[in-house]
Parts: structure tokens; sequence; C-alpha cells
């Protein structure tokens, strides 16, 4: 189960089945979101609003929604790395990356 920013639920998210059904069928308020300071994602919000399956349709992925509102402070810098790489990795794996590079 892929997220509108590439997470995949199943594989990637600790809250997932531990009181989390996942960002989609939760509309985007996900339990660890309120550890961010936010009661529904951001990243689930400006997607939605701007009537997108999934953050691949937008020609800024990845913004300061993903690079700073969003951002774990527990990660280190190469461990926020490589979580951005795979979240886009999954979204291009699944064909729901539509922006060119």
């Amino acid at each position: 189960m892929l997220t509108v920013c590439g997470v995949d639920c199943q594989k990637s998210c600790k809250s997932f089945n531990n009181g989390c059904a996942g960002c989609n069928q939760l509309m985007g308020a996900v339990p660890w979101v309120s550890f961010i300071g936010f009661s529904v994602c951001p990243i689930y919000v400006c997607a939605r609003e701007r009537e997108y399956a999934t953050c691949g349709e937008c020609a800024k992925i990845p913004c300061s929604i993903w690079l700073i509102d969003t951002r774990n402070p527990n990660l280190t810098d190469i461990e926020f790395e490589k979580d951005i790489s795979t979240r886009l990795e999954n979204l291009r794996k699944s064909g729901q990356f539509k922006v060119s590079r």
C-alpha cells in the first residue's frame, strides 16, 4: 500500500497496523503526524487539493513540505536523504511518478 508521498505502509511505516490503517484510508490523519505538530499530513492535503493521486504528478517533487514541514527530526541527514530517495523510487516503480526529470 503506497501513500501519496511514496511511503510503502507495509514495509516502511512503524505505525501501520499499530493504530494506523494507512495514509490513504485515514485521509492523511495518521497517528504519527501529531509528532510534527499537525492533525493531518500536509503532504496528503497538498496532493488532494491539487487533485493528484500522488506527489509523483507534481513538478515540485520533493518540495518544501517534504523537505522541511514533515521532516522527521529523529533522522540523521543521511537517513533522511535515504528516506526521500526510497519514496521517490517507490513512486517510480509503481508507475505513479509522472514528472519527467
